[in-house]
């Protein structure tokens, strides 16, 4: 893999977090086939990984999570996945929270992995079919609750009304997890971790225009620092299914193009939440 070293390494000074978050402005953004990207001067990559669905119609060159050739990815995801859902809920979940079976069409996983130590990280889960963002988005409701900002009245809404109609523009993400606690990895805060995985999104989806997520509605409201200082807003609320208990969760929507234009200032806000 080639490495790409920022200004800093170059110089023989310390590494500034942010000279690797400005790669993911306009330059980065527009470069292709870069499969694996590293946090600069670690052994901490990324990897993106295309998944047929198990379900529906077989995909001519995609095999399922249980075809992948590198099924050490595969545990890697389970792990992470099963880890911190288990960590927060003591309850039984359905084997499809973990086996991606209820993707009807192709999707990808996204693994953040220290590459020396053979060490799982963070995980995510992305896909862009609009049978399974809608889905997602109405949740057991049926819709989503959206909230007037002059009024405070809530009314309630089908997902195709957040999503724009062009193909391809649309992409969503989901299952955010991390197995390592405190505030960094090996010296890498948890901000570069996000940051990591931001990128591996938008380098997947390059062309799109919306990202589209979803994060549990909790006391601490942590899952949304995740997200927000990205770039993306609260539209609406959705009932989601998680184990066997029925819990709130945001729907949140993030223009790219302005994600873009203002990631480095984000990227400084998130850097303090997670310093």
């Amino acid at each position: 893999m080639k490495t790409k070293y920022s200004t800093a390494v170059l110089q023989n000074r310390p590494v500034d977090p942010l000279e690797d978050f400005a790669m993911l402005q306009q330059p980065f953004f527009e470069q292709i086939d870069r499969e694996t990207i590293g946090i600069t001067d670690s052994p901490v990559v990324v990897k993106s990984i295309h998944l047929a669905a198990q379900h529906g119609r077989r995909h001519p060159k995609l095999g399922t999570r249980a075809e992948y050739p590198d099924q050490q990815l595969i545990h890697f995801e389970a792990d992470i996945r099963r880890y911190a859902y288990g960590r927060m809920f003591k309850e039984a979940f359905d084997p499809s929270f973990f086996d991606d079976s209820d993707m009807h069409a192709p999707y990808y996983l996204h693994i953040v992995y220290d590459r020396e130590s053979g060490t799982p990280i963070a995980s995510a889960r992305s896909f862009s079919c609009p049978d399974d963002m809608i889905t997602e988005l109405e949740g057991t409701d049926g819709g989503i609750l959206k909230m007037n900002l002059f009024t405070h009245q809530t009314e309630k809404i089908a997902a195709t009304a957040v999503l724009c109609p062009d193909v391809k523009s649309n992409f969503m993400v989901d299952r955010f997890s991390q197995i390592v606690e405190g505030h960094d990895y090996r010296g890498i805060p948890k901000s570069a971790i996000f940051g990591l995985m931001y990128r591996s999104f938008f380098m997947t989806y390059q062309g799109y225009q919306y990202v589209l997520a979803l994060a549990r509605v909790d006391a601490s409201s942590i899952l949304l620092a995740k997200y927000i200082p990205l770039g993306l807003q609260i539209i609406g609320l959705t009932n989601y299914k998680v184990g066997e208990t029925f819990r709130k969760h945001w729907v949140l929507a993030g223009n790219i193009p302005r994600i873009r234009q203002e990631l480095l200032q984000n990227c400084r806000l998130l850097l303090s939440i997670y310093k």
